[in-house]
């Protein structure tokens, strides 16, 4: 029996510290599949990775350092916009000492663009092309016209010769980095050209612009001017184009009267509303009203009055008028109570005799010192301010004027008289 004992025990010893060997299912070393990969920049593509010993591994995926591209919990990896080399780190969730890298190589995304995108010359005449690559070292080009050679020729700084004949050919600059990255540009040939100039032009509602045509390739010079599309506006026979009310963009057209196939375009625009302007009225002295710049801003615009040099009064009393389908009287500041603020009259104390009522288009104010006993003041800056919102509409061109007016203005004089007085106003309109 003691020597089956001392048999018996070392087997079992042995086997117990067999099994303290054998590893935890499913903690064993990460491989990555594939282990390295060529990717476009923002291009997504997926991983894998196996854990030794089990059918069901527990991933924790990530990428090295920032903005290095992202993934997600199931291994499909997005690159980033910047080219470059990254690492992709599959770790086993059930033992992080144990993970697997993959390298991916960011490839730049080439662009290839052309300047001009299109042209239009004479038969035999030349135009330059230039091309611009990104996204790859090297950024020359190969130059070369679709059509052929009877398409014309092309040299290889980009200098385009047309052909003999009229038509419409295509130059292709092509990557030298990836032939399969091009541009292309339109070349329109032709026997006459017409040119109008000024190309572009822009024009207040109603305004006038002169356009002048010039006929190349032909000794007729005479063309006949016509504005595309209705309610665009309208041109004499000299070229002198006038701009509708509304606001958009219009085309002029300048035909040769040579051969009415051959045309030259302008584009005239008359900008919509984007703001409220004012323009002071003439002069330096006297009673005015004038803009506040400092205090006005987009469509609000605050108005001051000033008053005759060396003179001095008690206080203002105005009733203006504005275009309401095109205005609005608004307070200068947003935390004020009134529709006119003071800015130099003694008012005392409470209460203050400072009023402001608008309606319907029209506002009346008053400042006033109270009773005569005190000086005059005397009129320097802005005796008091009023505000105008520009109402803004789409269908709006700028430079729409907006009726403005004083109704009645009258002045506290400093022996305590109440006097009608003139006051210049300036011109209201969109911008």
């Amino acid at each position: 029996m003691k020597t089956l004992t001392r048999l018996i025990v070392p087997l079992l010893l042995g086997a117990l510290a067999a099994c303290g060997d054998k590893p935890t299912p499913g903690t064993g070393p990460v491989t990555v599949s594939p282990k390295s990969i060529t990717v476009k920049a923002g291009e997504s593509t997926t991983f894998t990775a196996s854990v030794e010993g089990t059918q069901e591994p527990r991933i924790l995926w990530s990428v090295e350092g920032e903005s290095s591209g992202t993934i997600t919990s199931t291994g499909v990896y997005t690159a980033p916009a910047q080219a470059g080399t990254y690492t992709v780190v599959a770790t086993n969730a059930l033992d992080t000492t144990k993970k697997d890298t993959a390298e991916v190589t960011v490839a730049p995304v080439i662009h290839v663009t052309l300047t001009p995108t299109s042209a239009t010359v004479l038969t035999g005449g030349s135009v330059t092309f230039t091309a611009e690559v990104t996204g790859a070292p090297d950024t020359s080009v190969t130059w070369s016209i679709q059509e052929g050679d009877a398409g014309g020729t092309i040299t290889r700084t980009g200098v385009y010769t047309a052909p003999a004949q009229g038509g419409t050919f295509t130059v292709v600059a092509t990557s030298v980095a990836d032939p399969t990255k091009k541009a292309e540009a339109r070349v329109t040939v032709s026997a006459i050209i017409v040119e109008v100039s000024p190309g572009t032009a822009t024009s207040a509602p109603g305004g006038t612009t002169t356009f002048t045509a010039t006929v190349k390739g032909h000794t007729t010079q005479a063309v006949s001017w016509s504005v595309e599309g209705d309610a665009g506006g309208t041109i004499t026979s000299t070229g002198v184009y006038t701009a509708p009310s509304r606001p958009g963009t219009f085309t002029v057209v300048a035909t040769s009267v040579a051969d009415p196939t051959k045309k030259g375009t302008a584009t005239v625009t008359v900008p919509a509303a984007q703001a409220g302007g004012y323009t002071n009225p003439p002069g330096t002295d006297g009673w005015r009203l004038v803009k506040n710049t400092s205090a006005s801003s987009g469509n609000h615009l605050v108005l001051d009055l000033l008053g005759p040099t060396r003179q001095s009064g008690r206080g203002v009393a105005l009733t203006l008028s504005v275009d309401a389908a095109r205005a609005d009287w608004a307070r200068v500041s947003s935390s004020d109570t009134e529709y006119v603020t003071n800015g130099l009259f003694s008012l005392g104390d409470e209460p203050r005799l400072l009023k402001g009522a608008a309606k319907d288009g029209t506002l009346r104010v008053g400042v006033f010192q109270k009773g005569t006993s005190g000086p005059a003041t005397q009129y320097t800056g802005a005796l008091v301010s009023v505000a105008v919102d520009v109402k803004l509409d789409p269908s709006l061109p700028a430079g729409t004027r907006i009726p403005l007016s004083v109704v009645k203005a009258q002045a506290l004089t400093a022996t305590g008289d109440l006097r009608d007085i003139d006051v210049a106003v300036g011109v209201l309109a969109t911008e």
